[in-house]
């Protein structure tokens, strides 16, 4: 008897797995978010300073300008009374204070 010689099929053949170019587009959207990151960490590292520094200008003015307007006494006694009652009679007293100062700016700016 004759063999018959069978070929295999041509998926047989290729041993290769298909291409699949959705890892090819995740590695790369992986490295453009790393690249991304790293800019934004030297970024940040390099405007830090400056906003540590404009932060502690904002906080100095807001100090004098408290100073300015709210007795010491009562600023003392808000943070460091020894009950709480007075405390919060400190802390209303300032309240009112500032919003009497906006209501003044207001009526001046109108």
């Amino acid at each position: 008897m004759s063999e018959i010689l069978m070929l295999p099929a041509p998926s047989e053949v290729l041993l290769l797995p298909p291409h699949d170019p959705l890892p090819d587009v995740e590695r790369a959207l992986a490295n453009m978010f790393e690249a991304a990151r790293k800019v934004v960490d030297k970024l940040v590292e390099a405007l830090l300073p400056a906003l540590a520094d404009v932060l502690r200008k904002v906080k100095q003015i807001v100090r004098e300008i408290t100073e300015a307007f709210i007795p010491k006494r009562w600023l003392y006694l808000s943070r460091h009374a020894k009950k709480r009652r007075v405390r919060k009679k400190y802390e209303d007293r300032i309240r009112r204070r500032i919003q009497d100062l906006m209501n003044e700016i207001q009526e001046e700016t109108t």
